[in-house]
């Protein structure tokens, strides 16, 4: 008589009995719709937050399933040169865009690494990098830290962090509209 139980297959040389079986597409708890992931997956967004929230600004993340539309992202080694952006709510750019024409944005986002030369013209702008031209800003200008601004600027109001800096001709449109 054999002392040894038989516990799996034999198959090839390889016994199969420590391994579970396997199931395509199986998920770790298919019962609890919020459980985490038992693997990565890069094509897929997490719930954390939407991947290229460049700005930091507070209030601009906003839920995976609700993608933002007429959204254009420039990246870092991404160089545009002429043109005119319209139908664009909101431009976030890391890369460096010359003699362009961006009108009736929502938000113009530049970030640190970004340089815009041109003319835009937006509701608001958040200006971490370099921007050359004409800016008009309707509500609301922010330069952050290490942000410039050199040419003709309008705006609704102006917020100027420590080591940001404007140079050129600043005008309120609250003093335009009265002139």
């Amino acid at each position: 008589m054999d002392d040894k139980k038989e516990t799996g297959t034999m198959s090839a040389g390889v016994d199969d009995s420590a391994a579970p079986p396997l199931t395509p597409f199986a998920t770790s708890n298919a019962s609890s719709p919020g459980a985490a992931r038992s693997t990565f997956h890069p094509d897929v967004p997490s719930r954390g937050g939407v991947p290229g929230n460049v700005s930091g600004v507070a209030g601009s993340q906003t839920a995976p399933e609700a993608i933002e539309p007429n959204r254009l992202v420039i990246g870092r080694e991404v160089k545009l040169k002429g043109g005119k952006i319209s139908s664009c709510d909101r431009l976030s750019l890391e890369g460096e865009v010359e003699d362009v024409d961006l009108s009736k944005a929502r938000l113009l986002e530049v970030a640190p690494v970004g340089v815009f030369k041109g003319k835009a013209d937006v509701d608001e702008a958040v200006i971490g990098g370099r921007f050359e031209g004409e800016l008009t800003a309707h509500n609301r200008l922010t330069i952050k830290d290490g942000g410039s601004i050199t040419g003709s600027v309008r705006y609704g109001s102006i917020v100027i962090e420590p080591g940001g800096s404007i140079s050129g001709e600043m005008q309120t449109l609250t003093e335009q509209s009265s002139s």
